[in-house]
């Protein structure tokens, strides 16, 4: 334990197990690692796959839990947006879709222009639209135009001008559509 090779020790031995489907020896592992190493540059990762098993396993409560752990104790981690993006996952697989809304909106508010907030944004698109038609008592969702079947799609997906113009309203959205338009 005193060794300045601890964490990675745990860390890797942790990966090990994780990777010979032993989710319950690796859990051990990374908790280890986690609690008695909370400065290791691994500590991030090792709450991140933990979270990750109970979210796979089909444990949304402790998943989400898990998810808050990593973006309470370190903010800054490059793994912040994409916890906070699957704990959105996680609450919306409980039923609470408008606590998934608010987490997707953290997403877009720290990380807009990250892999994670392209995905939220997707996501608070779909969920806005259909909490403005159930609003309106519309009879459906617009749809996200697609390839047809048996085609590979290029590039970014094509929205309807009904769901374009429920994204304008929003800035964050404003954002990925002119990231689109550049091709980014």
């Amino acid at each position: 334990p005193e060794s300045e090779w601890a964490d990675d020790a745990l860390y890797l031995a942790g990966n090990v197990y994780r990777d010979g489907n032993d989710p319950a020896a690796a859990e051990t592992l990374y908790s280890r690692l986690a609690s008695e190493f909370p400065d290791s540059p691994f500590a991030d990762s090792a709450l991140w796959w933990n979270a990750w098993a109970s979210y796979s396993s089909g444990d949304y409560t402790r998943a989400e839990q898990q998810m808050g752990e990593i973006v309470r104790r370190y903010p800054r981690s490059f793994l912040a947006g994409q916890a906070l993006y699957w704990q959105g996952r996680t609450i919306e697989k409980q039923g609470d879709p408008p606590r998934a809304f608010a987490a997707y909106q953290r997403v877009l508010k720290q990380s807009p222009y990250t892999y994670y907030g392209y995905l939220a944004a997707e996501r608070v698109a779909g969920m806005a639209q259909s909490m403005l038609l159930v609003q309106a008592e519309a009879p459906a969702v617009p749809e996200v135009l697609g390839p047809e079947d048996g085609e590979e799609a290029e590039g970014p997906p094509v929205w309807t001008e009904e769901t374009l113009r429920a994204l304008e309203a929003e800035p964050p959205f404003r954002k990925v559509l002119e990231l689109m338009v550049l091709g980014m």
